[in-house]
């Protein structure tokens, strides 16, 4: 069964379809060329195709490396009537969005999301995120596909961390669009193992959220700005662990660090607080294949490199930190603190009480 629906931009609009078997199905060009995941290449029947085959390691998510790709695409005939096919998971994405973007100012392109990261959050909405020297997406643009396929059969291929990480940013998504929807998430009772009708509802829900927020506030100024909501913290952790926290678990735990944080400065009511224990009490029970693993990475953190990391995050302002918060209601709200060391030791004891209140630390 295929099902469908179309994400509207200023540039156009463009189709999403949720399926199976869905690669012998797309349109053919008269030129193509395909970026995949080298891991996926090992799968899939691509011998008679141009392909350029990219390890899907955070370290190929570098601006250095952007020009390794676009000299391939080069080398491969890539010309403004090219259509690439991207097959894989964020990383595949963010590299295909920013080289496609500025390739001879710009080729069409397909993407085929294969983790449940990419199917329920980054394959819509046509952002790219580029790291830079050990800063985490520091760079990058929004520049959408031509279409999404969601091949639900790629799920056949994740292990345990790919498919919580998935699962976090879905609940992600669903929180900040309100509280509705997040009862609407939690009635789904979506944990690992995970299986393919649970799936199906999840990559939905996740979808149509987003949607709203993407038609609402394409170029991320105000409303879409929400889905930030544990990034700011996660990606400190992300980048301090060298990458050992994989990005699905890091927002995970910085959505559990804005808890602290909000109850800290005196943000929250009491419907949010209840709101928040609630998301909180669900991501402990979705961490809890990958305890031993997340108090191990976490073992050999240093906080002040933690912190380090996030003062250089790029949605910070020059004398303002910026982050998203659970506030009243069981709502989000970008929220701006003064750059100064009374936010510093707030923030520092805010991953601190996080991580000792969820038994991460002893």
């Amino acid at each position: 069964m295929l099902e469908s629906f179309e994400v509207i931009t200023s540039g156009g609009k463009y189709k999403v379809s949720v399926g199976e078997d869905l690669l012998p199905k797309t349109p053919t060009y008269q030129h193509t060329i395909y970026l995949i995941d080298e891991y996926l290449s090992e799968l899939l029947n691509l011998q008679d195709q141009s392909v350029i085959t990219i390890p899907a390691l955070e370290s190929s998510k570098n601006l250095d490396y952007m020009a390794e790709v676009i000299e391939k695409m080069r080398l491969l005939g890539a010309n403004r009537g090219t259509h690439v096919f991207a097959i894989g998971g964020g990383i595949i994405q963010d590299i295909a969005t920013f080289v496609n973007s500025i390739y001879m100012r710009g080729l069409s392109w397909t993407y085929f999301p294969s983790t449940l990261l990419s199917m329920t959050d980054s394959c819509i909405g046509g952002k790219s995120s580029i790291n830079v020297r050990g800063y985490k997406n520091l760079v990058g643009n929004i520049y959408p596909p031509h279409e999404v396929f969601i091949d639900m059969n790629f799920c056949k291929t994740l292990g345990a961390n790919e498919i919580i990480g998935g699962l976090v940013e879905a609940v992600k998504i669903c929180y900040a669009r309100g509280p509705e929807n997040f009862d609407q998430f939690l009635k789904l009772k979506p944990f690992y193992p995970l299986n393919a009708a649970t799936g199906v509802q999840v990559v939905f829900a996740a979808l149509l959220a987003k949607k709203w927020f993407i038609e609402i506030d394409e170029f991320d100024q105000s409303e879409r700005l929400l889905l930030n909501y544990g990034h700011t913290f996660g990606h400190a952790l992300e980048a301090s662990s060298d990458f050992a926290i994989s990005h699905g678990v890091a927002v995970a735990l910085g959505m559990m660090v804005a808890t602290e944080y909000s109850n800290l400065i005196g943000k929250m009511d009491e419907v949010g607080k209840v709101s928040s224990a609630r998301l909180d009490n669900y991501l402990v029970q979705l961490l809890y294949p990958l305890e031993g693993e997340i108090k191990d990475a976490l073992s050999k953190i240093n906080l002040k490199v933690v912190l380090s990391k996030f003062e250089g995050d790029k949605k910070h302002l020059q004398q303002e930190y910026r982050m998203v918060l659970p506030s009243t209601d069981g709502f989000l709200k970008l929220c701006s603190c003064p750059k100064n060391d009374h936010s510093k030791r707030l923030i520092e004891k805010a991953y601190q009480q996080a991580f000792l209140a969820h038994g991460y630390l002893s």
